[in-house]
């Protein structure tokens, strides 16, 4: 029996599709950007990717200001104090994250949860729920040398 050769290119072409998907996660170019754009939050909810909410009454900026780890310059942007940059220089963090040493970031008890890493983002959740989310491994190492 012969197949014809549009059905061969049609179950090449699937079978690339799958694995492309399989392997990156998704199929065309910038999608997770797109979904998290444009996808309403109960909609993104259904695949487990709700935005984390911060439920901190006081500003992120003032409270770096209040703890003596930033300054204002004189152009009216923000800079880590020196003896900040300085101390964090000095730090040498722990080569692989973990739940236990997020959990210290954040003050939290101890208790059982997941440190994840996707596409270069972290995640400490607790049953399934984010606790939090650092963008990058630079804003984690930021943080575990602030700790340390």
């Amino acid at each position: 029996v012969l197949i014809p050769l549009s059905g061969v290119a049609a179950v090449v072409a699937l079978t690339g599709a799958l694995a492309t998907v399989y392997f990156r996660g998704y199929l065309v170019p910038r999608t997770p950007a797109l979904t998290k754009r444009y996808l309403p939050s109960r909609l993104l909810a259904w695949f487990g990717k709700q935005p984390l909410t911060v439920s901190r009454e006081e500003s992120t900026d003032a409270w770096l200001l209040s703890q003596g780890l930033l300054r204002e310059s004189s152009d009216g942007d923000f800079a880590l104090d020196p003896e900040f940059k300085a101390s964090l220089a000095a730090v040498d963090p722990p080569q692989s994250p973990s739940a236990s040493l997020a959990r210290d970031i954040l003050e939290l008890p101890p208790t059982d949860g997941s440190f994840t890493s996707q596409q270069g983002r972290y995640t400490l959740s607790d049953d399934g729920d984010p606790i939090a989310a650092w963008p990058s491994s630079l804003a984690l190492d930021a943080d575990l040398r602030a700790k340390a």
